[in-house]
């Protein structure tokens, strides 16, 4: 059934969700800010917030380039420790398993995953998987 799509169409939704998830990446660090003439302009590139964001981009592109596996990780944990020194970040404490997770063991409803609310996002999915 994915193979009767055309590449074209399959790449261009796979660049479409691509580019919409840089958006919100954009928009959640402050690079880009909301407009209301023209939907989105460039925020103050000088707050912590967005030089945090880009040195967090730009530790993943150069350690992802040199084929480093844990960039991502890698990138979070230095812009955390850069934000805690800049007083973006607060430690509100140490996150643990509770000490009894009897109650939650076997109380997954799987059942859920296969409604037709969610055919879109499997779909979506299988054309980016075929892609790659």
């Amino acid at each position: 059934m994915i193979s009767n799509i055309p590449l074209s169409l399959r790449i261009g939704i796979t660049s479409g969700i691509g580019l919409f998830i840089a958006l919100m990446g954009l928009k959640n660090t402050g690079v880009i800010v909301a407009n209301k003439d023209t939907l989105v302009m460039i925020g103050d590139l000088s707050s912590h917030g967005v030089l945090l964001g880009i040195l967090g981009f730009f530790i993943i592109t150069v350690l992802s380039s040199r084929h480093f596996h844990a960039a991502v990780l890698v990138s979070i944990v230095v812009t955390s420790c850069c934000g805690l020194f800049f007083g973006d970040v607060h430690f509100s404490g140490v996150y643990s398993i509770p000490p009894d997770i009897s109650g939650v063991i076997g109380e997954v409803d799987l059942s859920g995953a296969l409604s037709l609310e969610l055919a879109g996002i499997i779909f979506s999915f299988m054309l980016i998987n075929n892609i790659i």
